[in-house]
């Protein structure tokens, strides 16, 4: 399908032609499309060899930063950490369906661990844009043992600050961003759009504060 706009004014209204390619779709680049420098960037993250390369990056000393649906990557790393939107189900933890947690796009309150470095020159509550993100449970000797710190949690049963929040009442006291030592090196994980605009720009700073020496 492709789309072509047809005016009769004052209306404008896409059409769209089937059988055409759309402008709209993704679609990976051939190789012949681009420089041959270049070709060594061309591909995509997999567990199976991207991973790894992250996970040796890090311990070496490097600082990694996830945002969104990237903060899964805690769980390729096998960190302390679960999912917190889940319930119990015939004895074994289920995600929770969309009948009981629903929160496309709204803007909720978080709670900011102020006395550390990533989070420099924020207040104790931010406002962060929650597009069905990420949200984490530390284990019990997570903390204990300096492994994981928590950067940003959901510290009530209502959050929500504008839009709407099914099931709000599930994020509480789930973690929203965290920093993990692993090896010499950092990961940060951000699972609310910390770098949304609008309303939610003073959770850039979550982001800033990591790529400032």
């Amino acid at each position: 399908m492709t789309g072509v706009q047809t005016c009769a004014l004052p209306i404008c209204f896409p059409v769209t032609i089937p059988g055409a390619p759309s402008p709209y779709e993704e679609k990976e680049p051939s190789l012949d499309e681009i420089p041959s420098e270049f070709h060594k960037m061309v591909g995509k993250i997999n567990a199976e060899k991207s991973v790894p390369a992250i996970k040796s990056f890090i311990e070496n000393g490097g600082s990694v930063i996830t945002i969104g649906s990237s903060a899964n990557l805690a769980y390729h790393l096998k960190l302390p950490v679960k999912n917190a939107l889940v319930e119990m189900v015939a004895g074994k933890e289920k995600a929770l369906p969309g009948e009981k947690f629903y929160i496309p796009g709204s803007v909720m309150q978080m709670t900011v661990a102020t006395n550390n470095e990533a989070n420099w020159g924020m207040k104790e509550k931010t406002d962060v844009y929650f597009n069905m993100s990420p949200v984490f449970k530390l284990q019990a000797d997570a903390i204990a043992n300096g492994q994981v710190t928590p950067l940003g949690w959901y510290s009530s049963a209502t959050t929500l600050r504008s839009g709407w929040a099914f099931g709000q009442a599930y994020l509480q006291d789930g973690v929203a961003a965290f920093k993990a030592n692993m090896g010499n090196g950092k990961l940060y994980v951000f699972g609310p759009e910390i770098t949304f605009r609008g309303q939610t720009h003073s959770a850039y700073k979550m982001l800033f504060n990591q790529l400032y020496k």
